[in-house]
């Protein structure tokens, strides 16, 4: 099993990743639930992705944890155990003050077919003021999940950055090739540096081409090679705000084939927690 994030507080959603280990793919490997218990009872979790490209993997997502143990067991069709682990969720420590208000995340868009590029993949960001003007220079952090190993990502185009700075409009583009790693597909968070931030989630590198029902998302040569998509992430400063949240991606990528998959979220709840 793999954690994203490694070290969850109250009000996570804990993303928690299976992988298969006997080259089994999507449409041969068992159905699989997950059973977590911890502070707050037990509860039985369905799958939110289950993908291959190698090894099946199965994503979970238990949302909104509670201070102490988590159990987790996953069974084969509901009912055989079959890999077990825990985690601790412990006190969120303080974040940034809330005097000059909340970055939240009014866009996290993934590009359609029709405006995915030809090969490789790119990163829109822009950072608002309350009055939607950008703010020059601005610093916003790019984040692995915690689930991801540095050491095996490989078949990107030059070293990712931790940071990207924001020009004199508020706006940054970037370009990578389509970086992969190991325990997962490659998920990035992006968050507003030193100040109160929502956290963009589910930006991804790393979608397989084909669902489980064989779908394939572009159907165009160089276009979204093994599901790779480019995003637009805007923030913009909310004085009202009291709350960070988790937002993930409009899907609108994938709704060009079947039902879109869920990473590093979950399909119904948004973790969200009080600003400190």
């Amino acid at each position: 099993m793999h954690f994203d994030p490694a070290e969850p507080h109250p009000g996570d959603t804990l993303t928690v990743i299976v992988r298969s280990t006997n080259g089994t793919s999507p449409g041969d490997s068992p159905a699989l639930v997950l059973e977590a218990e911890g502070a707050a009872g037990t509860t039985t979790e369905p799958v939110t992705m289950r993908a291959g490209g190698g090894d099946t993997l199965y994503y979970f997502a238990v949302p909104n944890v509670a201070l102490g143990d988590l159990c987790l067991l996953a069974l084969v069709d509901g009912t055989t155990p079959e890999i077990a682990g825990k985690v601790t969720v412990t006190e969120r420590p303080a974040g940034p003050p809330v005097a000059n208000g909340i970055y939240k995340v009014i866009t996290n868009h993934q590009w359609t077919c029709s405006e995915q590029p030809t090969y490789g993949n790119e990163i829109h960001v822009s950072v608002q003021d309350e009055k939607g003007k950008g703010v020059a220079g601005a610093v916003v952090d790019v984040d692995y999940a915690d689930s991801t190993d540095p050491g095996s990502i490989y078949n990107d185009e030059g070293n990712i950055p931790d940071t990207v700075q924001m020009d004199g409009s508020g706006n940054f583009v970037g370009y990578n090739y389509w970086p992969i790693s190991d325990h997962g597909f490659m998920v990035f968070k992006l968050s507003v540096q030193g100040e109160p931030s929502d956290i963009a989630t589910e930006l991804t590198t790393g979608w397989w081409e084909t669902n489980d029902e064989n779908g394939n998302y572009c159907g165009e040569y160089g276009k979204n090679v093994w599901g790779h998509w480019s995003h637009t992430v805007v923030f913009q400063r909310n004085l009202a705000a009291t709350e960070i949240c988790e937002v993930d991606t409009d899907h609108a990528g994938q709704q060009s084939c079947a039902i879109p998959g869920h990473l590093h979220h979950h399909p119904q709840h948004q973790a969200c927690w009080a600003a400190q």
